[in-house]
């Protein structure tokens, strides 16, 4: 059978070995495939193969014939050079991710959630610590931190702050070309968190926020529920207005678009600064959840009372009024955020729960069951 043609002599020399083992074991039927590594690769592709990306491409596809004859000049057989990848390996190594924690009052949990980032396999990070002025332990234990490893910036506020305001006085403060948030009490499960999502980035353009699945537990860490959000750019548009599918603690964005948009609105009362970043972010660039448990989530001390959960739905529902042109199925999440409402404003609606319940599956079918049900 005739052999594929080597288009270049250099590779031809480099790969005569390689050729030689594979004819040598062709009776046994053996592969003895010596795998170039990374750096051998992008040498090889950048000096000896002087053309256009696609041709390399075409080049370095080989038939299973040529895989059987031994054949493994630049990559494993049946396996095409990523070109994107290897261009973006050097790049990731260079991009600084930025992770803004506020913190106050947290003595018991705020070590915990450093050390979660500082375990991360991406090491290219600085973390942005912003006292609120706290009065038990918290400073004192930053300190720490901060004479432990110098990309650990502890900043104090000079008066007690909204978290809104705390946020954009951090992230201003911060040089990442990514931000990623914590919360004092949540914790990263995933030593390869950072690394998953801005690897995701690098490699999608178009995509200006990231977040993961969470897991939520109570102040014992005793676990309550696991969540995986809607994961593709389309599922989560079509479903955007029903509730808030991003947990702060678990996102990575870019911070031109950030800045771009303005940050967080500080006009916002009643919380509610994370949705309405990625109701705007949803406007001019893709989104994306990663489909894995990355981010741990503790509930304890952020369940809401009755009268502070009927003004998050009320913002809610303007929020929704606000950006109802934008996305779809406005007229069904504006119904639900109403029925929401005047089910918290009924006395005793504990008991008109399973009452409540049939209703909104009659109404709203199979998206209320999926993706509201943490409301």
């Amino acid at each position: 059978m005739k052999q594929p043609l080597v288009p270049h002599l250099y590779n031809f020399f480099v790969s005569a070995k390689q050729i030689w083992l594979g004819f040598k074991a062709r009776g046994a039927n053996l592969m003895p495939l010596r795998i170039a590594s990374d750096e051998q690769r992008r040498r090889r592709a950048k000096f000896a193969l002087p053309f256009g990306r696609d041709k390399i491409r075409h080049f370095l596809c080989y038939s299973s014939s040529a895989y059987r004859r031994g054949y493994n000049l630049l990559v494993a057989p049946r396996k095409c050079l990523n070109f994107s990848s290897l261009a973006q390996r050097n790049y990731i190594n260079e991009a600084l991710v930025s992770v803004i924690i506020p913190s106050y009052n947290r003595q018991n949990s705020i070590a915990q959630s450093i050390e979660s980032v500082l375990s991360q396999s991406y090491k290219n990070l600085e973390i942005i610590v912003i006292d609120n002025r706290s009065i038990d332990n918290t400073p004192k234990i930053l300190a720490e931190y901060s004479k432990k490893d110098s990309r650990i910036k502890v900043v104090e506020n000079e008066q007690n702050l909204s978290l809104v305001k705390t946020l954009n006085k951090a992230i201003n403060i911060s040089t990442g070309v990514y931000l990623a948030r914590l919360d004092d009490d949540d914790t990263w499960l995933d030593t390869r968190k950072v690394e998953k999502q801005v690897n995701f980035l690098e490699a999608h353009q178009d995509y200006v926020l990231i977040g993961t699945g969470v897991i939520a537990v109570n102040e014992h860490g005793v676990e309550i529920s696991r969540t995986l959000l809607p994961q593709e750019h389309h599922q989560i548009i079509d479903v955007m207005l029903f509730r808030c599918l991003f947990i702060h603690s678990a996102v990575v964005f870019r911070r031109n678009t950030f800045q771009a948009l303005g940050g967080y609105n500080e006009a916002l009362q009643v919380g509610g600064e994370d949705y309405d970043l990625w109701l705007r972010m949803g406007l001019v660039g893709k989104m994306y959840n990663v489909p894995e448990y990355l981010v741990q989530y503790q509930e304890s001390g952020k369940k809401l009372s009755r009268t502070n959960r009927k003004k998050v739905l009320l913002r809610n529902i303007l929020l929704i009024k606000k950006y109802g042109k934008d996305y779809p199925n406005f007229g069904k999440a504006m119904a639900l955020s109403i029925l929401y409402y005047i089910y918290f404003s009924l006395p005793f609606n504990q008991v008109l729960l399973p009452l409540f319940s049939r209703v909104k599956r009659a109404i709203f079918g199979s998206v209320v069951k999926k993706f509201t049900s943490n409301i």
